[in-house]
């Protein structure tokens, strides 16, 4: 999870890293494949993997923008530029 906001996933992929993680979970407290976890994620107060792949990308974004690192700023700063014109053509 700590490399996750370099790389870019697929829906698929991320999908499939959350089915991977309901799996764990399920073996752990002992539910068959056809009960949900999310209640149980909950009840744990914990994120489901997509979530946690989403927080994790704010948290980096937020802290390249708050960075005292002017390099870092620039790289940012350009990847929302390329972002942004990707979105829009």
């Amino acid at each position: 999870m700590y490399a996750v906001p370099a790389l870019l996933l697929t829906t698929r992929q991320v999908n499939e890293l959350n089915a991977c993680w309901n799996n764990v979970i399920r073996r752990l407290f002992g539910y068959n494949k056809w009960e949900s976890v999310s209640v149980l994620l909950l009840s744990l107060e914990r994120l489901n993997v997509k979530h946690l792949i989403m927080h994790r990308k704010i948290d980096f974004y937020k802290r390249l923008l708050y960075s005292s690192d002017v390099l870092s700023i620039i790289c940012f700063a350009l990847f929302c530029i390329i972002t942004v014109t990707m979105v829009f053509y």
